[in-house]
């Protein structure tokens, strides 16, 4: 039997979560109650699942050393996504921020809806494109548009496939809309 701790948010741990399959979901508790286990918890904690979170969404963390330079760098770029988030009106609430590898990522940034959604309205589809390119943005700030990374390739991958829906299919064109292609 699986015993969370008590100090979890349940709330919290359910916005994550959204939209994962029960495969997911039951990878994310195994992964957490073995590394529980491993340390003879009596519950889960919070962490442990956040851990399994990542993992099983982006990957295992890299161990392996980034240079000072790409440490820098990426704090930048992961807190221009932070930044941006906090001043657009319409973005989702930064649930954390690191600089750990994982994945094919550098770092990462989080953000859970404060609230279950149906739709999205302009001004919150257009806040996620402001935080997607917030990093990009923040490198072109700090060290100059000639040295930004590659670092920004998922997140204009992201954006660029966010805005093409926004005109394609939500028939969201400039100062009024656009029909959608038949």
């Amino acid at each position: 039997k699986l015993v969370l701790d008590k100090n979890i948010e349940l709330g919290t741990l359910a916005r994550r979560t959204a939209g994962m399959t029960g495969a997911d979901l039951f990878n994310i508790l195994n992964i957490a109650a073995v590394r529980s286990s491993a340390e003879d918890l009596a519950c889960v904690p919070m962490r442990y699942l956040e851990e399994a979170f990542d993992r099983v969404v982006v990957g295992l963390e890299r161990r392996n050393p980034m240079s000072e330079q790409e440490k820098q760098l990426t704090a930048y770029h992961e807190g221009g996504h932070t930044l941006v988030s906090i001043g657009s009106k319409g973005s989702d609430p930064v649930h954390k921020a690191t600089i750990m590898p994982r994945g094919n990522a550098l770092g990462i940034t989080w953000s859970i809806p404060d609230r279950e959604r149906y739709s999205e309205r302009l001004f919150e589809l257009q806040a996620r494109l402001e935080v997607l390119m917030g990093g990009k943005a923040a490198e072109e700030l700090i060290f100059g548009a000639k040295n930004v990374t590659a670092g920004c390739t998922s997140d204009l991958r992201q954006a660029t496939g966010l805005a093409r829906r926004m005109v394609m299919n939500f028939g969201m064109a400039g100062a009024g809309t656009a029909p959608a292609p038949i």
